[in-house]
């Protein structure tokens, strides 16, 4: 290994510390592992210490010309994961996307900054890509309703589904932490939902209400699932796992 490996290695660790989820985790690691690959092969740095702005620069116009897929931190996963037969291989690649290598990157750096790695961020001078944002269109109400009315709720993927829409738009909470729900967490009386740490991308618990309506469709829905599915999560597959389990 290299010392920029137990360099990253130790990030890595910090990292849990913080009790940082794993896809955080994971897009960190495969971030700064690309980044090193590419160190290696053009400055032959192997060294968070030896780090230039000039050298990130550089990575953004390498990354931004070749394109999607096009590296890959070790050979053997591109055998294996083979990107050449994606539909979007060589695609650009979106200032969205370079800006979170940037971000990675920069609190990968800060933090060797904070243990006295290095004096100075290479990233400081780094500017992030301008990246104009396209408005996102928003569903009418009729289209809702629309949405609703072809959902087949005699079928019970449909009918969780039917449910998991409708306490989306009633709670604003996001997909991922509305399929990681427990029963057990639900008050139907005062019409609250507790939102675990570990499912939410704060990692801070907190509560979320829901209508009266949305109280009744709940209690429905509870006792469908529980005639079909013996299961702890509020909405699972038929198998009795979680959506994303």
């Amino acid at each position: 290994m290299f010392e920029i490996d137990y360099q990253i290695s130790d990030f890595m660790s910090n990292c849990q510390m913080k009790n940082l989820t794993q896809k955080t985790m994971a897009t960190y690691e495969a971030t700064l592992k690309l980044f090193a690959r590419y160190l290696q092969d053009n400055y032959i740095i192997t060294d968070g210490k030896l780090v230039k702005d000039e050298m990130v620069k550089k990575y953004v116009l390498f990354i931004l010309e070749r394109g999607k897929y096009t590296v890959c931190a070790n050979d053997s996963t591109k055998d294996k994961s083979r990107p050449y037969n994606r539909t979007d291989y060589k695609n650009k690649v979106s200032a969205s996307t370079i800006n979170n290598y940037l971000r990675n990157l920069k609190v990968f750096f800060d933090y060797l900054k904070e243990e006295k790695v290095i004096k100075k961020s290479p990233m400081n001078n780094v500017k992030y890509l301008k990246n104009g944002r396209k408005p996102v269109g928003f569903i009418t109400d009729d289209e809702f309703i629309r949405l609703l009315l072809l959902m087949d709720t005699s079928k019970y993927h449909e009918y969780r589904d039917y449910i998991v829409i409708q306490i989306l738009f009633d709670t604003g909470m996001r997909i991922g932490e509305c399929l990681m729900i427990d029963v057990c967490d639900v008050d139907v009386i005062k019409r609250s939902i507790l939102l675990q740490e570990d499912n939410t991308k704060g990692r801070k618990s907190r509560y979320v209400f829901f209508s009266p309506k949305m109280q009744q469709d709940i209690k429905a829905w509870i006792k469908y699932k529980d005639r079909y599915v013996e299961s702890d999560f509020l909405f699972p597959t038929h198998r009795g796992s979680g959506l994303r389990g």
